[in-house]
C-alpha cells in the first residue's frame, strides 16, 4: 500500500468515525454518547479511537466543526432567492426554520446549552452562522425594500422581529407539544403566516396608516 493509498484510507475511517459519532450524539446527546459505543459502532477498539481523538470533547468538536460547515450557507441562499417581497422575505424564514430544525443543527443546540463553558466558541460560531446571518441578511433585505415595500423605522429590529416568530414555530411550539420537529407541511404554513403578520405591521398596513 502507497502512502497516498494509506492516507486515503485513514481520511474514509476518520470520515466514518465522525459521522458515527454524529449520529450518537443526535440519539444520545453529549453525556449520554459513550467512546465505547462510539468505537464499536465504528468497528474499531476504543484505544484506536483514543490514538484518533484525545477525549470525547475534542471528538464532539470536530463532529460540530463538520455540522457547522455543512449548514453554512443557508442565509446565502436565502439571500439568492427571487420574487415579490413576500417570496423574498418567506425565503428567509424558511431557510431560518429548516436550519432551526435540522437534526445535527438541533443536537449542536441541545450540547450548547448543556455545556455552555466547554463548548462556549462552538456556541458563538453556531449563533454566527444562523442567527445574526439570518438577521443580517433580512435586515439587508428590508433597508434595500425600504421606500418601495417596507416601513420599518428600525430594520434590525423587525427583521429580529420576523425571526423570532420563526423561532417559536420551530423551536418552542414543537418542543412544548413533544414534536422536536413538525411535519415540513406545517413549517411553511407556520412560516407563511408568519411573514403575513411581518407584512401586516411593516407592509400595506403600515403604508395606509403613513398616507
Amino acid at each position: 500500500m502507497t502512502f497516498v493509498e494509506s492516507d486515503v484510507r485513514a481520511g474514509r475511517k476518520r470520515a466514518e468515525i465522525l459521522e458515527v459519532a454524529r449520529r450518537r450524539f443526535i440519539a444520545e446527546g453529549y453525556a449520554g454518547a459513550g467512546m465505547e459505543a462510539i468505537a464499536r459502532d465504528a468497528s474499531i477498539s476504543t484505544a484506536t479511537l483514543y490514538d484518533q481523538f484525545s477525549s470525547k470533547a475534542e471528538l464532539f468538536r470536530c463532529v460540530a466543526a463538520e455540522a457547522l460547515a455543512a449548514l453554512s450557507g443557508a442565509a446565502e441562499a436565502a439571500a439568492d432567492a427571487r420574487g415579490d417581497r413576500s417570496a423574498l422575505l418567506n425565503a428567509f424564514a424558511l431557510g431560518y426554520a429548516r436550519l432551526l430544525t435540522d437534526p445535527a443543527a438541533q443536537m449542536l443546540m441541545r450540547v450548547f446549552a448543556a455545556e455552555p463553558r466547554r463548548f462556549a466558541a462552538e456556541a458563538r460560531e453556531f449563533w454566527a452562522r444562523g442567527r445574526e446571518a439570518f438577521a443580517s441578511g433580512l435586515t439587508a433585505l428590508m433597508e434595500r425594500l425600504g421606500g418601495e415595500a417596507l416601513f420599518a423605522a428600525d430594520p434590525g429590529a423587525a427583521a429580529g422581529q420576523l425571526l423570532g416568530m420563526v423561532e417559536h414555530a420551530a423551536l418552542v411550539g414543537p418542543l412544548l407539544a413533544g414534536e422536536p420537529v413538525p411535519p415540513p407541511r406545517l413549517l411553511e404554513q407556520a412560516c407563511a403566516e408568519a411573514v403575513a403578520t411581518f407584512l401586516a405591521r411593516y407592509g400595506e398596513c403600515a403604508e395606509a396608516e403613513a398616507a
